[in-house]
């Protein structure tokens, strides 16, 4: 899918993850997606939002991340945003980093491969280490 595709998709609203939902799997969507509750597994989506309570364990790619819940793991996103109620543990690739006063942010930065080469819209899953 080109990356005009999964712009156009991720204008829709988004769905849901309630937080009273677990998924144990790796997510994959076209769309927006927004967590309130636990995904244990890697995500692949063009705009990922993780919700105050919502919490992430894995590999995140996405275009553009915005977290005010708790992931652990990695983060790979063109836009990365880090909300004050945010606490995560993991390694950043971006492109643009926000950090609100209030985050909790333990880990490495770094900036996206290919962010200066043309290839930024080909982000690519890595796994967590």
């Amino acid at each position: 899918m080109s990356s005009e595709d999964r712009t156009a998709t991720a204008g829709s609203a988004p769905s849901i993850l309630s937080p009273d939902l677990k998924i144990v799997g790796h997510l994959k969507g076209n769309g927006a997606i927004q967590i309130d509750g636990t995904i244990e597994g890697d995500i692949d989506v063009p705009l990922l939002t993780v919700g105050e309570q919502g919490k992430i364990d894995g590999s995140t790619v996405a275009e553009t991340v915005r977290i005010f819940g708790t992931v652990n793991g990695r983060v790979q996103a063109k836009i990365v945003r880090l909300e004050k109620s945010a606490r995560v543990t993991a390694d950043i690739a971006h492109e643009t980093l926000s950090i609100e006063a209030g985050a909790h942010f333990e880990g490495k930065v770094h900036p996206l491969r290919g962010a200066n080469s043309g290839d930024a819209g080909k982000l690519k899953l890595r796994p967590a280490n």
